[in-house]
């Protein structure tokens, strides 16, 4: 088929170059190359043309993917599984395409194989070892932030591959592979509620070149969160769906109240991975009484989900054997200044002008960051009153990328949380092109290259004109949906993408 043949090609053009000597990528551990794409001899400009080249082939294989699923009705899930599984396998084998916070993963392991706790120290902790070399410089010193069921991983990883830096990054690869094909269950689940073709939903998803990028050849540890979150809030919403006809505010069945309890359970899970994990069991709780019943008949759903969800998560904490001490680590990843986070990079184009007008500027990033973060959690929870409208999915999903674009600090990867959701509800082609540009976003420079501090303004300020285009997009576009019903709509979407 033409489309997976060019998606694997340009997939071993992309991790070759990762192998570049030219340094533009952290690939330390990696004692091999690909032949011509490894060398050496390459000039920088024909390393970083064949890398922009290959990802944006890449895309285009993605996208004509998911023209050829749109466009055969009968087109086998199994076969999008096994394009998924071919283009992983070079991102498998080669070093850590984009970001080095896979080596930091494997030295978490190792900290807990020793008995030192990662929510106290960096990697530094363990002394002058591999996996210490090739951690990137922030997560040296500063304690993990990631919850307890993620870091027992790392350390399953890091034990089954005898603390081999090279063997933890496989695994942890491997690892994340294996949740995303099981996250196809619930993606199925959650696209035949909007009425999305299961297989395009699944190419939408799992063949995207950020997923492979980010989440294979990076190792990202949101597979293994969007698997439990997804299949928590795909078995919340069955058991909501069987309420009675004639009245849907009545109380659930016991059976289907099991359901609910379970998808709030597994929410609470996914937050033991990563914490936006318990938005999931939020919108679970507000969905609990039924639709047309009132806020105040509301809350007590609410609360009981999201206690249950805070439940599960601190039962995981302690039966890990790592505590809660991940509580006190989460603002770690705050410390960095990222040119995709709009408030901070408002908030650092504003300090230049009060610089240069002679005025105190150094409480603007102090105020923005934290206000970006409090604007992010009621913009999501808005989102989420307002699920009966737009249905669970698209409400997860837009309220999930809402919390990523407005932490301090934001990353490609973290914009794939909502994504999953939407991409079950439509995949117009101002998505997919959004998807393939997002991917360009983290360059092979290394550690900071979307770090503003290191930037002109004008780099802040270009960003700063983006964000707020692409948030006054969707605004736009909600604006437009209040008369009419978001499924609906998503079907339109995939019939005229």
């Amino acid at each position: 088929m033409g489309p997976a043949l060019l998606g694997l090609a340009a997939a071993v053009i992309v991790v070759g170059l990762a192998t570049y000597r030219g340094l533009w990528f952290p690939a330390q551990w990696s004692s091999f190359s690909f032949p011509l794409f490894g060398s050496s001899r390459l000039a920088h400009w024909q390393a970083y043309g064949g890398y922009y080249g290959a990802l944006v082939v890449l895309g285009l294989a993605w996208m004509w993917l998911l023209k050829t699923v749109r466009g055969n009705p009968r087109f086998p899930a199994w076969l999008v599984l096994a394009v998924f599984v071919l283009w992983s396998i070079p991102f498998v084998v080669g070093p850590s395409v984009s970001s080095e916070d896979v080596y930091a993963y494997a030295g978490l392991g190792q900290l807990v194989e020793r008995g030192l706790d990662p929510y106290e120290v960096g990697v530094n902790a363990l002394g002058p070892v591999p996996a210490v070399q090739v951690s990137p410089p922030f997560w040296r010193d500063n304690p993990t932030p990631y919850g307890p069921l993620y870091v027992r991983a790392a350390w399953l990883a890091s034990a089954a591959a005898h603390d081999s830096v090279r063997g933890t990054v496989v695994i942890l690869r491997l690892f994340g592979i294996a949740c995303l094909l099981l996250l196809a269950l619930p993606l199925v689940a959650l696209a035949r509620r909007s009425g999305m073709p299961p297989p395009l939903a699944l190419a939408g998803v799992l063949c995207s070149p950020i997923v492979l990028v980010e989440l294979v050849g990076a190792a990202h540890n949101e597979p293994f969160m969007l698997l439990l979150l997804a299949a928590g809030v795909a078995v919340g919403l069955a058991g909501l769906d069987r309420r009675s006809a004639a009245d849907p505010s009545q109380g659930l069945p016991n059976g289907r109240m099991a359901l609910v309890a379970t998808g709030v359970v597994l929410c609470g899970a996914a937050a033991s991975v990563k914490l936006p994990g318990l938005f999931g069991a939020v919108l679970l709780g507000w969905l609990w009484a039924g639709p047309g019943t009132t806020y105040r008949r509301r809350l007590p759903g609410l609360f009981a989900a999201s206690a249950l969800a805070a439940a599960v998560l601190v039962a995981i904490s302690l039966a890990s054997g790592l505590g809660l001490g991940w509580v006190h680590a989460l603002d770690e990843p705050q410390r960095a200044y990222t040119l995709l986070a709009p408030f901070t990079a408002i908030g650092v184009v504003l300090q230049g002008v009060l610089v240069r007008l002679g005025l105190p500027a150094g409480w603007v990033l102090t105020v923005l960051r934290p206000a970006g973060t409090i604007l992010g959690i009621a913009v999501a929870g808005l989102l989420i009153i307002r699920a009966d409208r737009l249905g669970g999915p698209l409400a997860m999903g837009l309220a999930l990328l809402a919390l990523a674009v407005t932490t301090p600090a934001v990353w490609p990867w973290y914009l794939i949380w909502g994504f999953v959701f939407v991409a079950t509800v439509a995949m117009p082609r101002s998505l997919q092109v959004a998807v393939v540009a997002l991917n360009l976003a983290l360059t092979p420079l290394g550690p900071g290259t979307l770090d503003v501090t290191g930037h002109p303004t004008a780099a802040a300020l270009f960003m700063t004109v983006v964000v707020l285009a692409g948030a006054g997009w969707a605004f736009t576009r909600l604006r437009r949906a209040d008369g009419a019903s978001w499924p609906a709509t998503g079907r339109v979407a995939v019939e005229h993408a």
